[in-house]
């Protein structure tokens, strides 16, 4: 469970870089 928060939260920052948009930290917010 706390494996897939961290591996989605990944995603979503990695998305964000692709999609060129500033750097999103979920995890470190």
């Amino acid at each position: 469970m706390q494996f897939n928060f961290y591996f989605n939260a990944c995603l979503t920052t990695l998305q964000q870089s692709l999609m060129g948009g500033p750097n999103y930290h979920p995890f470190l917010d």
